[in-house]
Parts: structure tokens; sequence; C-alpha cells
């Protein structure tokens, strides 16, 4: 109703577990390899590129429910 959207993706790409920066314009650079994902899930540019990241099933929730939940999470908007 707000055009809000929210996904959530696993952190594995092949054998490796990635961590993740915001670069502060809805672009993601994980880590390990360099590599820029879109809010889709999909790598952009770099050795990861054209490869995607799985889809987790998310839940609708209310913001304190989270922050209790999950302290220190961090929300990211594009």
């Amino acid at each position: 109703s707000g055009g809000l959207s929210v996904g959530a993706f696993s952190r594995r790409a092949g054998n490796c577990i990635l961590t993740f920066d915001h670069d502060g314009a809805g672009v993601f650079v994980d880590r390990e390899t360099g590599t820029l994902w879109d809010f889709s899930g999909r790598a952009k540019e770099g050795p990861l590129a054209g490869s995607g990241l799985e889809r987790l099933s998310i839940r609708r929730s209310l913001w304190f429910a989270v922050a209790i939940s999950f302290p220190g999470i961090k929300i990211y908007s594009p």
C-alpha cells in the first residue's frame, strides 16, 4: 500500500558465506569477492555476476517485535 517491499536472502553463494556492506545507493557489496548485488539478490558486477542468492521466506511483523527479537538489526532502503 505504501509501495514498500521486503526481501531476505541466504548469504551462501556456492561454498562461501558472504558478508555484505551497503553502499548507500541501493547496492550491496560482498567483502569476500567484491561482487555488487542488487535488492533482488542478483549479482550485477564482479566474479559472481549473473548468479543469484536464494530467497528466504519472510513473515510480516511489527517493527518493535523485530527490534526486540534481533537487537542491532540494520534496515536498508533503496
